[in-house]
């Protein structure tokens, strides 16, 4: 596989897989015509927020899905700024992309008013991949396929209660998701009976990663010793890796002492105690949305595609409380 990543003229770095591309033309040319693949199969365009590796694996999803009917992708990254996306857009329409796969930059997972406008806008195919709409909005006809994560934290929870715990903390951070992941905690706490259920403590994404690490080790710490709490669900799967031998040192053992379940399954595995994980799993969903793209018939009407995601069970859960 290559692949081959150029500075754009903007400062954005856009990234071609599965063919070498030339080099983007200067700042004073228009940009030059897409290289087809050999038997003119479709090109399609890929707006990400970043390179993080969630969306990596809806990018690698996507690309086979595309390569395995003579198709090429091509992607652009809007680094998490929101008017990056309309501009990053045009460069994919301007480079030859047919029909666009859009994970735009919006704060909730969700457009505030207006702020879908530029998508309106477009004249080719658009998919929304993980991103939700109010049906108020007028970007609610569109297709989109997402992954349900208000439905993972209810998992989790059921999990958590059958092994008895009824005091259980959620620590989540501030990104696209936490909206659903606080609605799921919220609806599992009722379903569930959690005994003096709290509110999630949520850390900031854009914390350095030791400063993130030390406030959610010291709620952890502080939530089992003052508040008997007997399990965890953290988000993400990184930041529970990390937090296992931090919480040995300072006396909490997991299991014994705090089941925890992460949210997310990258590094679920790898850690000092395997995590039991929530897994959603982004190949799948890059697939589905660029077969989408790639079936959509004009007159047809727009679907929403909406992934459960799955409970791997691992030794960080534990078995049944005494």
């Amino acid at each position: 596989m290559c692949i081959e990543a150029t500075q754009c003229r903007n400062g954005c770095m856009e990234r071609q897989l599965g063919r070498p591309r030339p080099a983007d033309p200067p700042a004073d040319e228009s940009p030059a015509p897409a290289l087809l693949p050999p038997d003119g199969g479709p090109v399609l365009g890929m707006l990400l927020p970043s390179m993080a590796y969630y969306f990596m694996d809806i990018l690698e999803g996507a690309r086979d899905l595309v390569a395995s009917r003579g198709g090429r992708l091509m992607v652009a990254f809007s680094d998490h700024r929101p008017e990056r996306d309309p501009v990053q857009a045009d460069r994919l329409i301007e480079g030859g992309a047919e029909a666009l796969l859009l994970l735009p930059t919006w704060q909730h997972g969700r457009p505030e008013p207006g702020q879908g406008r530029w998508i309106e806008k477009l004249k080719v195919p658009v998919v929304l991949v993980e991103r939700r709409v109010p049906v108020e909005d007028p970007l609610a006809g569109l297709d989109r396929v997402e992954s349900n994560a208000a439905h993972g934290v209810i998992v989790a929870v059921e999990h958590l209660t059958s092994l008895g715990h009824r005091r259980i903390l959620a620590c989540f951070q501030t990104n696209a998701d936490r909206e659903q992941l606080t609605k799921g905690f919220a609806i599992a706490a009722e379903a569930f009976g959690l005994d003096r259920p709290q509110r999630p403590f949520v850390s900031l994404r854009q914390l350095d990663e030791e400063v993130r690490h030390q406030q959610v080790l010291d709620r952890l710490c502080d939530a089992v010793v003052d508040d008997g709490v007997t399990a965890a669900l953290i988000h993400t799967d990184a930041d529970a890796h990390a937090l296992v031998p931090p919480l040995r040192a300072r006396g909490v053992r997991v299991p014994e002492d705090l089941a925890l379940v992460s949210m997310g399954d990258r590094w679920a595995a790898f850690a000092e105690v395997p995590l039991t994980s929530v897994v959603i799993r982004g190949r799948v969903i890059g697939e589905a949305a660029a077969r989408l793209l790639l079936d959509r018939a004009r007159d047809s009407a727009p679907q929403h595609i909406n992934y459960l995601p799955e409970l791997v069970v691992r030794a960080s859960s534990g078995s049944a409380l005494p």
